[in-house]
This record gives structure tokens, C-alpha cells and sequence, in this order.
């Protein structure tokens, strides 16, 4: 294991009946992936010298994901998670990118079944944290925000003002993937030369309207201040990973759940359609309709809002020790019954209207350790965050799934098929091997009420039985699944199981009733085929 604090994580459900590091996991518009890059960038958080720490958080969906982290040409550290694990590896400072153009501090993550990574910084009490985005979610243009001032206001945003600027300078990040890369920031006339598993930080002039990144290959970019002025004569720094450009049509709520958004301290950095503006927050227009990008910003944060259109159905949230530790959730306002925490309702929350919509959000504390949230039939946005001695932190909450399913947290789909070649159950249970299937079997009622509409529903008039993964046991005289499922419900034909020698395979009726009846094992019939769904351990 990665770090000996990680025996308090490791309460998951270890159950491994069934063998899904094979399947291919539900990833359109998750947070995981096989291989992220990520830098840590200078944290200066006080006037005088602290050691900040930086940590590392995973989520696995898979079992036997063996995770590998690498920096400066050498290995960090290796190991392996089941579905459903949430673990954590501390960073030491010295992979803190400091004030160097250039770096080779570039930590490489990958893994062979997806994962989710979150990094926590922490300089005394002064905390940031981001989502990582997979190397497959990377892009190729980026929009940089314009910091010069609030939108309708005469107030200069914080992050640009004089006191911030003589003591630093946004920064813009460039980290590099695994391939030479030349890497063109428009509007500040700076060009960035990288080789493999390196980054470039260039200061940014708070007086560009418009900054672009233009890459030859995808890299990840981030946005980071070392020391923005705060209270009580300190500063804090801010740190965000930057979604790709896009000029697609979406919706951001910013829901007043979130606990710093103010009219006084709040700003939405918003890029639409080629430009880029700050909108003061006004709680009673929550709702922003763009063509493109939004950041929602404080002295305290920075960090991307979550498009509807990017809703999820299932999140990884951890809950971090000695830390208050919440998710803030946004839900169709007739659709909160279907939410859960783990294997539970969520304990009344109070759900709050979001102004012109018929959204709701409310903010939920959130145990230590490992935390599911997911929602049985619809998408839902989620916020995690942290207070830590009364210092807020947060980001977008790592997205496991978006497809809802009424039995859980859905990380490997559902799959059925009607053989389209006839041939004896031996030869039926090789042809379903090779897809990645079994023989049809039914443990429970439910599985065989799924299979049976999915048979009504594809079948052709012509089918009238089908193999099935149940034969007789010859010694003990036994019929079985093929899988060992324990056989708890016969659905039998009248007169059957049948004493006649040598009929030792069992077949369905799809023509009607779906009974089933023994047959010679080298009777050609059509098999069925399924994979029930992948649920992540709870």
C-alpha cells in the first residue's frame, strides 16, 4: 500500500463474485480514466516559510487496478485496488514546481483498470483541491479568463489588483502528455517548447482581454496564483485544472448551496462564443446559458462549474480526516426520493429552490472515508468540498458513472445476445465465453424478469426454445447454473425434469410461459448470452 494511513479507508465491500476486470467500464462523460498528469504548483499560502503538503486521491472501479505513479524519470510508487477502494498517496514538496519556466516535476499516474484522481495541497491551514482530468479529456485549445474586473461593477477583481501583482502573478500551466509538443499561448505571444512529461508556467499580464492556448498535441492547463491576498495579513493560493475549449451550447446552475457564493466577493469568469467576460454572482439569476466555459470565483476558490448537460449518476466523494467534509448536490426538484449515500436515503436535507429553474440543492456532510452518491434514474450535479479550521476547499466531485440504474452505482453495462447459430449447449457456452458472456442464467427474480423482456424484445417468430447455463449434476443427481449461482427457483414444464436417459442440458421456452424442460446436450438450439451489470462494492 502506497501510505499505512490507508488502513482506515479500506471498509469496502471486497465481494469478488464474478470477474469484471474484463469488461469495459461506462466512461463517456466520467472523471476516469487510464492516465492522468498533473503538477504541484508553488504555495507560498503565508508570508513566511510553511511546508505544504500534497496528497493524492484515488478511486478504482475495477478490481485488480495496479496503479503507478512516476515523477523526474523514476518510479514513485506502485501498487494495486479492488472496486470500489479509495486510497491516498502523500507527494513530497520537492515536487513542487517553484518559480522555474520549465520543470521535468511532471507526476505521471496510470493504471490498467479506471480510475479517479483528486490532489489535495495544505500549506498550515490554507487547502485547494482539483479534479484531474484523464489524458483522453485533455485537450488541444484552451481559453485562459479574463481577470481585469467585474462585469457592471467598479471593483477590480482581487486576484489582479496591485497588492496581488507585487507579490506575484497568475500563472498559466502547460503540462505536457508523452510526446514532443509546441505549445502557442495567442494574446501573450509566448510559445512553449516541451519534450515528454514536462511543463511550462508563463506569468500572466492582468491587462490580455483574451488568452488562448493552442497545442499540437492534447495537454492538461492550469490556472494558479502562489499567494492571493486573503484576511488577517495572509494569503492563500489558488490552483484549477481548465476544461478544454468548446463553443458547444450549455447550462451552469450555481446553486447558493455552495458555501462562499456572495454578491460582494463572487464573480462567474465565463468564456461564450470567442470572448471572455466576469459576471458579478446574483443569487437571484442563477442560470447561465453560454457557448462555452465558466468558472465560479472567490479570493477563497477557483474552480470549473458543472454544465447540466455534464450531469452524473454516481460520484466518488471521500471524506477527508479532521476535516468538515460535504457534497453539494444539484437534482430536479421531483426527483430527490431517488438519491443515495452508500446503501441509504439521504437524511432529509433542505433542499433549496434554484431561482427560474425547477432544480434544487442542498449541501450534505459527508462521513470520513469512502462516500457513494448516486441517484437510481436520473443525472444529478455534485460539488466536493471541505472545510478545514474554517478554510473552505472544493472542486467538481469525480464522476464514476452517468448511467443511472435502479440497483446501484453502475461502473460496467448491462449486455445480452440471442446466438444467431445453433449448436449444443457445450458449443452454446463456448460462443457466449467468446463474447465476453455466459450462458443465460436466472439467481433471482430479477435478473430473469430483465432477461426475459430483453428475449420478448429481440426474438424473431421463428425462435421457439433456447439453451440456458443449467445441466444435471450426473453424481449428485442435481441440476446446477453453470456459474454456480445458487439455484433457488424452478420454472419447470409440466412433466419435467425429464427421467428420460441422456437429456442432461436444460432449455427455455421463448415461444411462451419462458418454462424450461431438459434436452440431449447435442440438440442444435440458439443460445442466450448475458453479463449482468458491474455495481461497485458500497
Amino acid at each position: 500500500m502506497p501510505n499505512q494511513t490507508l488502513a482506515e479507508f479500506h471498509t469496502a465491500d471486497r465481494n469478488r463474485s464474478g470477474d469484471l476486470s474484463k469488461i469495459p467500464p461506462l466512461r463517456a462523460q466520467s472523471s476516469t480514466g487510464l492516465e492522468f498528469v498533473v503538477v504541484l504548483p508553488e504555495n507560498v499560502a503565508y508570508y513566511y516559510p510553511r511546508e505544504p503538503r500534497f496528497t493524492l486521491y484515488f478511486t478504482s472501479l475495477l478490481h485488480n487496478a495496479t496503479v503507478t505513479l512516476r515523477a523526474e524519470g523514476i518510479q514513485l510508487h506502485s501498487w494495486q485496488m479492488q472496486a470500489g477502494d479509495v486510497e491516498q498517496f502523500n507527494l513530497g514538496s520537492h515536487l513542487e514546481l517553484g518559480k522555474s519556466v520549465y520543470s521535468d516535476k511532471v507526476i505521471q499516474i496510470s493504471s490498467n483498470k479506471p480510475i479517479t484522481v483528486e490532489v489535495v495541497g495544505v500549506v498550515q491551514n490554507m487547502t485547494q483541491s482539483v479534479l484531474v482530468l484523464s489524458k483522453d479529456q485533455l485537450g488541444t485549445n484552451y481559453i485562459i479568463p479574463s481577470f481585469k474586473e467585474f462585469t457592471n461593477t467598479n471593483h477590480p477583481l482581487h486576484i489582479s489588483d496591485a497588492a496581488n501583482r507585487e507579490r506575484s502573478a497568475l500563472r498559466v500551466i502547460i503540462v505536457n502528455t508523452d510526446q514532443v509538443n509546441e505549445v502557442t499561448l495567442e494574446g501573450l505571444s509566448e510559445t512553449c517548447n516541451l519534450t515528454a512529461h514536462h511543463s511550462c508556467q508563463v506569468y500572466l499580464n492582468s491587462q490580455e482581454d483574451l488568452v488562448s492556448v493552442r497545442a499540437q498535441h492534447p495537454v492538461a492547463v492550469l490556472l494558479s496564483h502562489t499567494c492571493v491576498r486573503w484576511r488577517a495579513c495572509t494569503c492563500r493560493m489558488l490552483y484549477t485544472v481548465l476544461p478544454p475549449e468548446t463553443n458547444q451550447p450549455q447550462t451552469f446552475l450555481i446553486p447558493s448551496t455552495l458555501p462562499w457564493p456572495s454578491e460582494d466577493r463572487s464573480a462567474v469568469l465565463v468564456y461564450n462564443r470567442g470572448s471572455t467576460t466576469i459576471e458579478a454572482y446574483d443569487p437571484n439569476s442563477p442560470v447561465l446559458s453560454i457557448a462555452g466555459t465558466a468558472l465560479l470565483y472567490q479570493p477563497d476558490f477557483l474552480f470549473p462549474l458543472i454544465p447540466t448537460g455534464s450531469f452524473a449518476s454516481c460520484y466518488s466523494l471521500r471524506g477527508y480526516p479532521n476535516t468538515e467534509t460535504s457534497a453539494v448536490i444539484i437534482v430536479r426538484m421531483n426527483q430527490t426520493d431517488g438519491l443515495r449515500l452508500g446503501n441509504d436515503r439521504l437524511h432529509s436535507p433542505d433542499w433549496q429552490p434554484i431561482t427560474g429553474t425547477d432544480y434544487v440543492s442542498a449541501r450534505i456532510s459527508l462521513d470520513e472515508g469512502k462516500n457513494i452518491l448516486w441517484h437510481v434514474s436520473t443525472t444529478v450535479g455534485v460539488y466536493h468540498m471541505g472545510r478545514f479550521q474554517n478554510v473552505w476547499f472544493g472542486n467538481p466531485a469525480p464522476v464514476l458513472s452517468r448511467t443511472p440504474d435502479s440497483r446501484g452505482c453502475l461502473v460496467t453495462p448491462e449486455a445480452f445476445e440471442i446466438g444467431l447459430v445453433p449448436g449444443g449447449w457445450r458449443e452454446s457456452v463456448a460462443y457466449c465465453k467468446n463474447k465476453d458472456l455466459e450462458l443465460a442464467s436466472f439467481p433471482n427474480a430479477a435478473v430473469k424478469q430483465q432477461i426475459h423482456s430483453r428475449i420478448s424484445a429481440e426474438k424473431n417468430d421463428s425462435l421457439k426454445w433456447v439453451w440456458i447455463g443449467m445441466r444435471l449434476r450426473l453424481r449428485s443427481g442435481k441440476f446446477y447454473w453453470l456459474n454456480e449461482r445458487p439455484l433457488t427457483e424452478m420454472d419447470w414444464s409440466d412433466g419435467e425434469p425429464s427421467q428420460i436417459y441422456d437429456r442432461h442440458c436444460v432449455t427455455m421456452n421463448v415461444e411462451e410461459g419462458f418454462d424450461w424442460a431438459t434436452e440431449h446436450c447435442c440438440m442444435d438450439m440458439h443460445p442466450v448470452c448475458y453479463r449482468g451489470p458491474g455495481l461497485l462494492p458500497m
